[in-house]
């Protein structure tokens, strides 16, 4: 394989890969992809490593130098229907008949599309859901109705946090905070309602959200210029060369960023 096969078929497998972390895949299902994916294009000596906020790629090459690509992930919220996009083409890259560059072209169309439902109907989604987990707590209609406002609430708050890029584990502070604060003052108003169901259904409803993502992060698009100009690599993903033990690397330094 020669060195350009080889950048752009490991760009698309980083980005696919890139991809499904930003839309709440779990990590052995990214690592899994992306080896098929790398696999199906003949680089079947790779070792994956994510962590939280990366991913790196190495592709160990018989005879010739290695290659490791690190990517960012910047996470945003969990969106079902553009992860099994992603994973429908992962499957029919592997299955073989597409070339790299088409396959870059069909995962821009997946990451750029539309969300499917608006942020209202997501909002009203899981107040829903909150509203339900009073009801199944042993709540009355006033205790669900609170409980779906003040996961609505919640989810707004959250919505403003996410684009200030506060950090998840501040907002998950943020929003158990809300929905302890509103039973506290159902308390102090001495409302006549089970204040700690209300308080409990708010959090279920909570925890089962997705945290709201920060803008559009995780659906912004890879276009050809951004993926570098000859490789199909995304732009900022930087090329880590390695030299094997007594030789010495060329006068231009021993990484590239792109």
């Amino acid at each position: 394989m020669n060195d350009l096969t080889a950048h752009s078929a490991l760009g698309l497998a980083l980005r696919i890969g890139e991809s499904m972390l930003a839309v709440g895949a779990p990590a052995a299902d990214v690592t899994a992809t992306v080896l098929r994916v790398a696999g199906a294009y003949g680089m079947i000596s790779c070792h994956v490593d994510i962590t939280f906020t990366s991913i790196t790629v190495s592709y160990d090459r018989e005879g010739a130098v290695p290659l490791t690509a690190v990517r960012i992930v910047r996470t945003s919220r969990a969106d079902y229907t553009r992860l099994q996009g992603i994973t429908d083409l992962a499957r029919a890259v592997a299955a073989g008949g597409l070339d790299v560059e088409e396959a870059h072209r069909r995962l821009d169309v997946v990451v750029s599309a539309p969300a499917t439902y608006r942020r209202t109907v997501d909002a009203l989604g899981w107040a829903g859901v909150a509203g339900c987990f009073g009801f199944l707590l042993g709540g009355g209609w006033l205790e669900a109705l609170l409980a779906a406002l003040t996961t609505a609430l919640i989810q707004q708050v959250l919505r403003v946090l996410g684009r200030w890029a506060l950090p998840p584990f501040f907002q998950q502070a943020a929003g158990a905070a809300l929905a302890t604060g509103v039973a506290v003052l159902l308390v102090a108003w001495d409302v006549d309602v089970r204040s700690s169901l209300v308080s409990s259904a708010g959090i279920a409803g909570f925890w089962a959200a997705p945290t709201p993502d920060r803008g559009a992060s995780a659906s912004r698009r890879w276009p050809a210029h951004r993926r570098g100009p000859r490789s199909g690599r995304p732009a900022g993903c930087v090329r880590v060369l390695c030299w094997p033990a007594g030789s010495r690397p060329s006068s231009s330094g021993s990484s590239e960023r792109y």
